[in-house]
């Protein structure tokens, strides 16, 4: 007795659906990448508002701690300070200037204790060493 061998159909490429799911996908890439638009420089983000923008807030940390213009102040000052600056207009870009030299945890940190003041933009920085 012989056993007949089932033959395997030949698959057609072109009725497969393969380029109607490569036609679907690429439609989501253009509408998902179509959508955003990107924001170059902090000034960019104020130009809808109807306001002018507001002049940043520079601090530097290093090992000794935080430097607000030019002066050496501690965490709680720089917090009162940066919570001040937050009341009066809370779109207030902070720039955050940090040694190269730093833990990655003392940034972090700071980082941190930003986001608990309020603020909601802000950039960071590296500095060189001296």
């Amino acid at each position: 007795m012989r056993i007949a061998r089932c033959r395997k159909k030949r698959m057609d490429f072109l009725s497969s659906g393969i380029f109607s799911d490569l036609a679907f996908l690429l439609l989501i890439f253009f509408l998902v990448v179509g959508t955003f638009m990107p924001s170059f420089g902090y000034g960019n983000s104020y130009a809808g508002t109807g306001s002018a923008a507001a002049e940043p807030m520079e601090l530097h940390i290093s090992d000794q701690g935080f430097l607000y213009n030019g002066h050496s102040i501690s965490t709680f000052m720089m917090m009162h300070k940066v919570g001040e600056c937050m009341l009066k207009d809370p779109e207030t870009p902070v720039f955050l200037y940090a040694a190269s030299d730093m833990p990655y945890q003392s940034v972090i940190s700071a980082v941190d204790m930003l986001k608990k003041t309020g603020v909601r933009n802000f950039s960071l920085f590296c500095e060189p060493m001296p």
